[in-house]
């Protein structure tokens, strides 16, 4: 049995419907919720489970007044201390022995004034089938473009209720109501969502409250409302706000880009004995930023010869990461690629569109020494700060040649930390794999070592 459902059964006994009916209302209330939104959605609130002071560890009761714990151990018997702070001459509350009887805390017997009891109700912001989530998910993937499997509507976010239970509720006073976590979905809690959670029974446009009526119940309901009208104007906003920016980027492109430009201009390159590099190379005017995101958007037909091979997505709290790799055998390919994949409007609205670095050797210039090589190689971390560095490690250890690996990053609303280069470094690796750039299994403990190495590596120009 659960200690929720201990508590209730504790609290709602005869003993407690005897000597304690205030107990009874909560224990009803408390079974009433479990109830209706399902035992797996509500639990006892422990100190583990926040970050608030002023409760003990593993304690489902926080205390106002710290003092009382040296008055314990002075000549006050517990039981004297306990009826005063409770207010009750007859011995200790219904509510002070249920939670006692769960063994929580062995100071529970030593309850002290202003206790409370917590507990969270954890539910969807949203019901599956509702309209409005229907809509709000729609204009939100219309913007986001995340690729995922669009056949499995994504679930609606997570609202976690904190419920705070005094020792005068319901007779004088209400409860307290609280969000926990940082984030609503994508959206991060701001000031005046939490405070008008916070402040749902003293608000005139909250729930009203009735001295000795349970009002939990009406508290979750207006949460729900408040909360779900809170995150449609958040998603409205972002739609705005990135409306606004294709509109600036087709007023950016009209402005800078000269209608002439469009076919895209050619340059002559000198052509080595052994290189497979056209003659001819179409590339985009010169750049006036190093962010290749920022970058008006071309649309330049790729040569022939250069084959993008994409993974499939990995994701992670909603993040999601894509990589991209192909053959290239001269930086001038690589902002037509760049761009290329820019057109694609789900990779251009991607938080980190184009993390990308590239490794390329070129023969020296004619009267260096026979057997010269140089290695040109650069990377750009496209906002996403040392990730396009990691990229660039990652060919150098896997000692790749001629290749451009990209990775796309969607922001899904959570924070990953550091664990976000070791995914953005899995969706590279899974783009070279694809693209058959990295030796196979076989073919490496075959190689045995270095000479192996060299002439995987020099197979793959």
């Amino acid at each position: 049995m659960s200690a929720w459902q201990t508590l209730v059964d504790n609290l709602t006994s005869p003993d407690a419907m005897e000597n304690d009916p205030h107990t009874v209302a909560i224990g009803l209330e408390m079974e009433s919720l479990a109830a209706i939104y399902g035992e797996d959605a509500c639990r006892l609130h422990t100190s583990e489970q926040s970050s608030r002071p002023g409760s003990r560890p593993g304690s489902i009761i926080s205390h106002k007044d710290r003092s009382v714990d040296k008055a314990t151990s002075g000549s006050t018997t517990p039981n004297s201390l306990r009826n005063a702070a409770l207010g009750n001459g007859n011995g200790s509350t219904g509510l002070e022995n249920s939670l006692a009887s769960l063994q929580v805390n062995e100071e529970l017997v030593n309850l002290a004034a202003g206790h409370r009891l917590r507990y969270e109700v954890v539910l969807p912001l949203f019901a599956p089938d509702d309209p409005s989530w229907t809509e709000t998910q729609a204009r939100l993937n219309a913007i986001e473009s995340i690729p995922v499997d669009q056949d499995e509507p994504s679930p609606p976010p997570q609202l976690r209720i904190l419920v705070s239970i005094g020792p005068k509720y319901p007779e004088l006073v209400p409860p307290q109501l609280q969000l926990l976590g940082r984030y609503v979905g994508q959206f991060s809690i701001d000031a005046d969502l939490f405070g008008s959670v916070t402040k749902t029974y003293i608000s005139s446009t909250g729930v009203p409250f009735t001295e000795g009526d349970v009002c939990v119940f009406e508290g979750i309901n207006h949460v729900l409302q408040v909360a779900g009208e809170w995150y449609r104007s958040k998603v409205e906003e972002r739609v705005q706000g990135e409306q606004a920016r294709e509109a600036e980027k087709e007023k950016q492109r009209a402005e800078e880009i000269p209608a002439d430009n469009h076919g895209g201009a050619t340059t002559t390159l000198k052509q080595s004995s052994n290189s497979s590099a056209p003659q001819h190379l179409p590339i985009p005017p010169p750049l006036h930023t190093p962010s290749f995101s920022s970058l008006p958007m071309l649309s330049p037909a790729l040569p022939p010869h250069i084959e993008i091979h994409s993974s499939a997505p990995i994701t992670v709290s909603k993040s999601v990461f894509v990589g991209h790799a192909c053959r290239v055998t001269d930086p001038l390919e690589v902002p037509l690629i760049i761009h290329h994949l820019l057109n694609d409007k789900k990779i251009a609205k991607a938080a980190h569109p184009v993390i990308h670095a590239y490794r390329i050797v070129k023969d020296q210039d004619e009267g260096a020494k026979n057997g010269q090589q140089v290695i040109v190689a650069d990377n750009d971390d496209d906002g996403e700060t040392a990730a396009g560095g990691r990229l660039a490690h990652l060919l150098q250890i896997l000692e790749l040649e001629n290749v451009l690996v990209v990775v796309s990053r969607w922001f899904g609303g959570q924070l990953l930390g550091p664990e976000r280069f070791k995914l953005i470094n899995q969706a590279a690796r899974d783009a070279l794999e694809l693209g058959g750039f990295l030796p196979d299994k076989e073919d490496e403990a075959a190689s045995g070592g270095g000479a192996g190495k060299d002439k995987n590596r020099r197979g793959r120009r």
